[in-house]
Order: structure tokens, then sequence, then C-alpha cells
């Protein structure tokens, strides 16, 4: 067959991504947008390895590297080359499902996965059996924003949860009309992803989470958040005996100075607590 003339692209050897993930997306949406189809010859967490559906009869290869000590990914090997007929790309025709004849210059397809025998000039290795990837010429790029209407129904159930955690006095101190525009994005996200999200997963229930948050702000020593999540932590339930076995219990893990520190944050809130009426205490 004829070969055909190479389409013009913005891909070349030495093209890099911030990540291996980001470079494997652009390739898929670029045989897209180029009515291409492709197979995996090898995947793994360094490398994504693709040749033409057709087989190794034809050229065309890419291979992705994610680059030594980085998380960026470069493409180290870039032949765009058809020699098969482009039939093949731009009807979609489906590929056989079934066992065929393996041949070692050729494609063994068995049940959906293919093995490839090719020698990668660049370290010399077999790509071995991998996962078929066919790119339909129509497939739309994929959106995963949430709509308007979604955020806000999520930042909704996130501001009751907030107000029933921490109580309504500190979440109005926090949206207060004295935040300005440098500070209230910072309180949407909290309040619409940790709050509407995180917080309202199954799995934990909040008693546990209190408990999670406890430790983990001892351990990063961050004593205005621990301030906040001990007032929390009441307010789904802990006791004074569990907040301070928390805290011991990290004292193993973080150190006494961190341990000693959120002692004494905890120890301040829950004095407040009682001075103003919202929780007695057991532990004096």
């Amino acid at each position: 067959m004829a070969a055909t003339t190479p389409r013009k692209n913005k891909w070349h050897k030495g093209k890099r991504f911030s990540s291996l993930e980001e470079g494997r997306e652009a390739l898929i949406q670029e045989a897209a947008d180029r009515q291409d189809r492709f197979r995996v010859l090898k995947e793994d967490h360094k490398r994504f390895f693709v040749g033409c559906v057709t087989g190794p009869q034809c050229p065309y290869r890419v291979h992705l590297y994610v680059r030594q000590d980085t998380t960026e990914a470069t493409v180290n090997r870039y032949i765009p080359r058809h020699t098969c007929d482009q039939k093949t790309h731009s009807e979609g025709v489906p590929l056989e499902s079934g066992p065929t004849e393996p041949t070692i210059d050729d494609a063994q397809v068995l049940h959906g996965t293919i093995g490839v025998m090719v020698k990668a000039e660049e370290n010399h290795t077999e790509e071995t059996s991998a996962p078929l990837l066919s790119v339909p010429a129509s497939t739309p790029r994929r959106k995963s924003r949430k709509s308007p209407s979604q955020r806000q129904t999520l930042y909704d159930r996130g501001l009751q949860t907030r107000r029933e955690v921490l109580g309504n006095q500190h979440v109005d101190r926090s949206l207060s009309s004295k935040t300005n525009s440098f500070s209230r994005p910072m309180q949407e996200i909290v309040t619409e992803f940790a709050w509407g999200n995180v917080w309202n997963r199954e799995g934990l229930s909040r008693q546990q989470r209190s408990l999670l948050n406890i430790g983990l702000l001892t351990a990063l020593n961050r004593s205005t958040e621990l301030a906040v999540h001990v007032r929390g932590a009441i307010n789904n339930g802990l006791s004074e005996i569990e907040i301070r076995e928390a805290i011991v219990h990290s004292l193993v893990y973080c150190g006494a100075p961190a341990a000693m520190d959120a002692t004494r944050t905890a120890d301040r809130v829950l004095g407040e607590m009682q001075d103003n009426g919202e929780h007695e205490r057991v532990l004096t």
C-alpha cells in the first residue's frame, strides 16, 4: 500500500507535559482529532507507549516517558507516519476479540488484550501485554467541571455541616462582611469541598473525623485550626477524655513538644466553652 502523508500537528520528539496523565490525555485527544486509533503497547507509572491499531507492520509509534527525578513526561519517540490503510482509522473498523494465531512479528489479540513484541530503540526492552485502547474519531473532550447549581448545592450542604460542627458564631465570623476579596475564595472553597464533600462522605462518623483532625492538626502543629476542631469535637459528641487521649496518643508519633502545645490549646478551648456556657468541664 502507498504510504500516507503525515498530517501536520503540534507533536514532536521532546514535547513535554507536566505529568504522564496529562500527556496520556493529550495523546488520546490528539488521536481523536486526527481520526487515529491506536493500541497501548506498554503502560505503567513511568511510561505510555502506543502503536498503530493495525499492528507492528505500521511504523506509527509514540513513546511517553517520565523524566528521571521529576513528574514531567517527555515524548521520547515520535513516528507519526502510517503505512496502513487509513480506512482502518477513519471508518473505525472494529477489532476481533477472539484468539488468532500468534507470531513473533505480529499482534496477538486475545479477549481484549494485546501483546506486541517490539524492540524499543532507547532501552532495548520488550513491550509486553497491555490493554487495547481504541479512540473513535467522535470522542469529545470530557468535561469534569460541576455546573453552578451543583456547586451551589455542595456549598449549601457544606455551610450547614460547618455550622453544625463548629457553631454559628465561628462560621459567621469566618464568613462575615469583613472577609475581603483576597480571603473570600478560600472560605468558599473550604465550605464547598471540605465541608460539603469530604465531611459528608460515608465510611466515617463525625466523631471519627473529629478524632482524626485532632491527631493530624497536632502533628502539623496548627494550633489555630486545632482550637477550632476541639470545639467541633465537643459539638460532635466526643468527651474530654477522648480528646485528651487522642492528644496523648499523638505524643508517641508526633513528639512531646507538639503534644504539649496541643494539650494547652485544647485545655484553653474547653475552659472558654465552659465560661460561655457551651460545655461543662469534666476534667478539671
